[in-house]
């Protein structure tokens, strides 16, 4: 790499490095605007118990097994028949109201964890940071989901070779 190339790359990442440790940088707008946002959410965490595996795909000429799910899970049904079970039962439900950048954990009615943190709430939109281990520690999933506030995000993982647990999880924010 020339000499010139690599003085303007290297002159590019400290001044990257400088503008944002000055607090130069506004990373897409949050902070300009956050005096008018809401800066506390109410989380709901529905855990799911899936049965029934349907073992069907898209392009199968069979009709799909009839989904059989709680009354309170109504709201999730066109989501949930997309999944490879026709069984889906509530069996916990959690709700949680939080100041943004405050994190909380709850335990899952089946020893394991879920730990988040409202990252930001924009335009109802929310960054959420989610960290769910299972009852030994291990992790099951680590990651930030961005989403619109009056929808849920589901995620999920098997947990025997004939059933899965689905996490659906809502934050809605409280005010102005």
């Amino acid at each position: 790499m020339p000499f010139v190339q690599m003085l303007s790359r290297n002159f590019l990442s400290c001044f990257c490095v400088l503008v944002s440790s000055l607090g130069l940088l506004v990373p897409s707008g949050r902070a300009e605007h956050s005096h008018t946002q809401p800066t506390t959410v109410t989380i709901s965490v529905r855990t799911i118990q899936a049965t029934d595996p349907t073992h069907h795909h898209s392009n199968d000429t069979e009709k799909s097994p009839a989904l059989h799910l709680a009354s309170s899970l109504q709201d999730l049904e066109a989501r949930l028949s997309n999944l490879p079970f026709s069984n889906f039962q509530l069996i916990a439900s959690k709700e949680e109201t939080l100041t943004l950048k405050k994190k909380n954990s709850l335990q899952l009615p089946n020893g394991q964890s879920l730990t988040f943190r409202p990252v930001y709430l924009e335009d109802r939109k929310i960054g959420l940071w989610l960290d769910w281990r299972d009852k030994d520690g291990s992790e099951i999933l680590n990651t930030r989901v961005h989403f619109d506030s009056n929808d849920a995000v589901l995620t999920g993982t098997d947990c025997a070779a004939d059933a899965g647990l689905i996490l659906a999880i809502k934050a809605v924010p409280v005010g102005n």
